[in-house]
């Protein structure tokens, strides 16, 4: 929770500094001490320091959180031949393997054209080392030559697995959700 908060969360750890360096400075205007002086000029290196190291250092459920958004942004562009690179050799989504998966998803963006795609509510988890799932909505339009359908929410469960050269996609699955039209990613890779 602790590196949550001074990796991940700059804005929260900025607000939270600027407080302290407001208080530190009140206490010096009231003291004028030496030790006041010294933690208001501490306090505001902090403020200054500890936002840029936070945007600097990437964790890992950045890296999972800025992938499923790539991967999201190659599927709004059509691009299959990116989204195979983030993809494990045995990934397997509504029981179709690598291979299969992309040409179906390929065939599908060619009926289909999928625009402003988004992702929200996204939660990352790490059940065991190397391993790891992410949880998010995705929110898009799709066109099709009979159909129009704005606002399209969904909601899919990612797997991933640490490999060498970074995260890499196990199995992608819909999560049925009341405001979802999609409740099984199979009937829609047809």
């Amino acid at each position: 929770m602790i590196l949550r908060f001074f990796f991940e969360r700059w804005w929260l750890l900025c607000a939270v500094l600027v407080v302290v360096e407001l208080v530190c400075f009140v206490v010096w205007t009231r003291r004028r001490t030496t030790l006041a002086a010294r933690l208001s000029w501490i306090s505001l290196a902090a403020v200054v320091l500890l936002p840029l190291v936070s945007h600097l250092v990437v964790t890992q459920r950045e890296r999972i959180e800025k992938l499923c958004r790539d991967m999201a942004h190659m599927i709004d562009v059509g691009d299959i031949r990116a989204l195979e690179a983030h993809l494990a050799n045995d990934f397997e989504a509504a029981e179709l393997d690598r291979d299969e998966f992309l040409s179906r998803v390929a065939r599908a963006l060619t009926r289909y054209r999928v625009d402003q795609l988004s992702l929200l509510r996204m939660s990352v988890t790490f059940p065991r080392p190397g391993e790891a799932v992410a949880v998010f909505d995705a929110v898009c339009s799709a066109h099709s030559q009979q159909n129009y359908l704005d606002r399209l929410f969904s909601r899919w469960q990612v797997s991933l697995i640490r490999a060498e050269t970074g995260w890499r996609v196990v199995t992608i699955e819909a999560i049925p959700s009341p405001l979802s039209p999609i409740r099984n990613l199979r009937d829609h890779l047809r």
